[in-house]
């Protein structure tokens, strides 16, 4: 009980100290008067978008569980998820609750969230790296640390993601590695250690097989591409002349690693990353919050959208799904990246 105080404590803290940090010096009647002066057409089309993105993500997640589960179910497991997310970081708990209901292991289910994180971290950091190089007034400080920093990110996540290629694709090894730990700690021998790896290696199995893979790394492009185009979407509605390309681009991958702090919903780290990717290219941070408000709201309307269409479509009560906490799976948070940015 404690812990969950915590977290929700420390959640609260850091949307409120990055609210503070992105409102310094605004007039929120400016951005307000910026958002009812944007082309509604253009927002209503950012959310037909990102649905698509979703549904995308679900068609990845259906191959990361073996097509354990159909297309349908699982846009409702992910839909809920991605609601789900808005709170604390439940969402994941949650799609192990719903992916165990299909007969699919916990272990197996938390390693496909495991191969997400990874996927997703990867094409964002290539993605920063990219935009970084060419933003014309990133102060030399800030690229310098990127191209330092992120290089080392992408090589960790591409370490690990081949670490578990090996692991699946030579199960015996992993066994006997495994044991080696298990023999010099006699206690592990009580838990059925060799079942979970099993499940393990099975939620891993899409990565070895070269139609699962071009599957997981075909739709993780295909998801983020739909991503960047909300972004994209939403500045065109501001009829923003800056460079919608570059700047949509640095907007998502910073607004993605934002995401992956503890906070309420995301509220403040996501606006102080759109009003940071607004200042790289001289935009008003009057505009640039306007535009960051819109995306999170669009993203908001999106997740629970998409999370009540998926409650009802599987028949189940978000409160039931909550109340089993024994199927939470391992933590998979230490990626940096989330895969729900900018849906």
């Amino acid at each position: 009980m404690w812990k969950r105080i915590g977290a929700v404590v420390v959640s609260i803290t850091v949307s409120a100290l990055f609210l503070w940090l992105a409102l310094r010096g605004i007039q929120i009647g400016e951005v307000w008067a910026e958002i009812q002066q944007a082309n509604m057409g253009w927002i209503a089309l950012s959310l037909v978008v990102g649905m698509l993105s979703i549904y995308t993500r679900a068609i990845r997640w259906q191959g990361l569980v073996d097509f354990k589960v159909n297309q349908r179910q699982a846009f409702y497991i992910v839909g809920v998820m991605f609601m789900l997310n808005l709170f604390f970081r439940l969402g994941e708990v949650a799609r192990t609750v719903l992916a165990r209901r299909e007969r699919i292991p916990v272990v197996t289910a938390a390693t496909s969230i495991v191969v997400e994180r990874l996927l997703d971290t990867v094409l964002v950091l290539v993605v920063l790296l990219i935009v970084v190089s060419r933003v014309p007034d990133m102060p030399p400080e800030v690229a310098a640390n990127v191209s330092r920093i992120a290089p080392v990110f992408a090589a960790l996540s591409v370490v690990a993601f081949v670490t578990l290629i090996v692991l699946a694709r030579y199960p015996k090894f992993a066994h006997r590695m495994m044991h080696i730990f298990i023999d010099r700690i006699p206690l592990l021998k009580r838990f059925p250690l060799d079942d979970l790896l099993d499940h393990l290696l099975q939620g891993l199995k899409p990565l070895v097989e070269w139609r699962s893979a071009a599957h997981a790394l075909g739709w993780t492009l295909i998801s983020w591409l739909l991503s960047w185009v909300v972004f994209v979407v939403v500045q065109l509605a501001f009829a923003d002349t800056t460079d919608v390309v570059l700047q949509s681009s640095l907007g998502m991958s910073l607004a993605s690693f934002s995401v992956a702090l503890p906070s309420v919903g995301a509220i403040g780290p996501f606006e102080a990353a759109m009003i940071l990717a607004g200042q790289a290219f001289g935009e008003p941070e009057t505009i640039a919050l306007a535009i960051g408000v819109v995306v999170h709201l669009v993203t908001i309307i999106v997740y629970v959208v998409s999370g009540l269409w998926g409650s009802i479509g599987l028949g189940v009560a978000l409160t039931d799904i909550m109340q089993q906490p024994d199927a939470a799976p391992a933590n998979v948070d230490g990626v940096a990246v989330s895969s729900e940015s900018g849906d």
